[in-house]
C-alpha cells in the first residue's frame, strides 16, 4: 500500500503530463490557425493584384460605361432628392462652362477696350499710338520649373504678332515676345534672368495715379462680387465710399524722373519665393536725386525693344553702396498683381528699331 505523499507525488505528474499534452495542443491548433489565416491573406493579396490588373486591362469606353452605370445607382439608392437626370446635368455643366467662358472672354475685350484709352501718364504722346494697336491673347501652357521666365500665349503670326513686341498684364509691362509660331508664341517674362530692360526711376504724380487706378480696378471687383459673399446693399456702400476715396486724391501731372539703371530677374520655379523679385543695377549717383522705397521704375526707350513710359516695378529695398562705388544695386518687385497667375496679356506693336540695320564699323567716315 502506497503512502501519502507517493501518492501526492503520482498525482501532482498526472497534472504536468495532462497539462503539457494541452499545452502542445494549444501549439499545435494556435500554429494550424496561423497557417491557415496567412494562407487566407495570401489569396486575398492575388484577388486584389488580378482585380487591379484586370481593371487597368479593361478598355477605356468599357470601364467609363461602368463608372457612369455605378454612379447612376448610387444616385438613385442614396439621393433620392436629386431627381435631375444625368444628361440634364452634363447639358447645365456644358453650358455653365460656355458661358463662363463667353464672360472671360468679354472681360479680357473691355479691360483690353480700357487699357487702349487710358495710357499711363509718362509719355503718354509716345505710348498712344501703340495702346491703339494692342492685341488680346490667352496664355495656354506654362512651365512649372520655370515659371518665372516663360508663357506661352495662342496668338501667332497669323495674328500678325511680330518678334521683341512688349507684353503687359493690364497697364503694366511683363516681358515681351521672344518667338512667334504660327497659331502661338512664347513671352520671356520680366523675372527672366535675361531681361535687362532699361529703366528710370520716377517720383509725383504717377503714384497718385497709380493708387486712384487700383482703387478703380478694386471698384470693378467688388461689383462683380456674388451676393454670396456680401449683401448687395453693403456692396454698393463700399463701392459709394471707393469713388468718393478716389475722388479725394489730388492727382497732379508732374513727376521728378530720378536715377536710370537696368532690372533682371532670376527665373526660378513656381514653388520659390525669390521668382518675383527683381534686381536693379547701374542707378549711377547724380547731384540731388537719389532712390527711394515707393519709387516707381517706367521703361526708357532706350534699349530699343520697350517704349518709354510703360509702368515695370516699384522699388522695395535700396541697397547702401559699397566704398568707392559710384551706382546704387535695388530690388524692385513687379506693378503686375496677377504675375504669378496669367490668364491672358496684352501684345503691343514691336518697335521700329532693327539692331542689325546700322553702319559697318569699318567704314569710311564719309560713307
Amino acid at each position: 500500500m502506497q503512502s501519502p505523499v507517493v501518492k501526492t507525488k503520482t498525482l501532482s505528474n498526472m497534472r504536468e503530463i495532462q497539462h503539457s499534452e494541452e499545452h502542445s495542443a494549444i501549439k499545435t491548433t494556435g500554429s494550424v490557425f496561423y497557417r491557415r489565416h496567412r494562407k487566407n491573406r495570401v489569396y486575398v493579396y492575388v484577388v486584389l493584384a488580378l482585380s487591379i490588373a484586370l481593371f487597368w486591362s479593361l478598355p477605356k469606353p468599357f470601364y467609363e460605361n461602368i463608372q457612369k452605370r455605378f454612379v447612376v445607382w448610387y444616385s438613385r439608392v442614396f439621393m433620392h432628392h436629386a431627381e435631375v437626370s444625368p444628361q440634364s446635368c452634363s447639358l447645365q455643366d456644358t453650358e455653365n462652362i460656355i458661358l463662363k467662358d463667353r464672360i472671360a472672354i468679354l472681360e479680357e475685350r473691355l479691360q483690353a477696350y480700357e487699357v487702349a484709352y487710358h495710357t499711363p501718364p509718362v509719355f503718354p504722346e509716345i505710348l498712344s499710338p501703340y495702346f491703339r494697336k494692342l492685341i488680346t491673347s490667352r496664355v495656354i501652357y506654362r512651365d512649372p520649373s520655370h515659371w518665372g521666365s516663360s508663357c506661352w500665349v495662342d496668338v501667332g503670326r497669323e495674328h500678325n504678332i511680330q518678334k521683341n513686341s512688349s507684353v503687359l498684364s493690364g497697364k503694366v509691362l511683363i516681358g515681351l515676345v521672344d518667338y512667334v509660331g504660327e497659331k502661338q508664341s512664347r513671352i520671356r517674362l520680366i523675372t527672366d534672368v535675361g531681361m535687362q530692360p532699361s529703366v528710370i526711376a520716377v517720383r509725383g504724380g504717377i503714384q497718385a495715379w497709380l493708387i486712384k487706378d487700383r482703387i478703380q480696378d478694386l471698384s470693378k471687383q467688388i461689383e462683380r462680387l456674388s451676393d454670396a459673399y456680401i449683401l448687395e446693399k453693403d456692396k454698393y456702400e463700399k463701392i459709394y465710399q471707393l469713388e468718393e476715396l478716389n475722388v479725394s486724391i489730388q492727382c497732379s501731372d508732374e513727376n521728378t524722373l530720378l536715377l536710370r539703371g537696368t532690372l533682371s530677374g532670376k527665373g526660378g520655379p513656381l514653388w520659390k519665393d525669390e521668382t518675383l523679385t527683381l534686381h536693379g543695377e547701374g542707378f549711377c549717383f547724380s547731384d540731388g536725386k537719389g532712390l527711394c522705397v515707393g519709387d516707381l521704375l517706367v521703361t526708357t526707350g532706350l534699349d530699343g525693344v520697350f517704349p518709354p513710359g510703360l509702368l515695370v516695378a516699384e522699388i522695395t529695398k535700396v541697397c547702401l553702396p559699397r566704398e568707392g562705388a559710384c551706382s546704387y544695386k535695388i530690388e524692385a518687385k513687379s506693378l503686375a498683381a496677377d504675375l504669378m497667375n496669367l490668364s491672358s496679356v496684352l501684345i503691343l506693336p514691336a518697335m521700329e528699331f532693327n539692331p542689325n540695320d546700322r553702319p559697318d564699323i569699318f567704314g569710311l567716315l564719309w560713307d
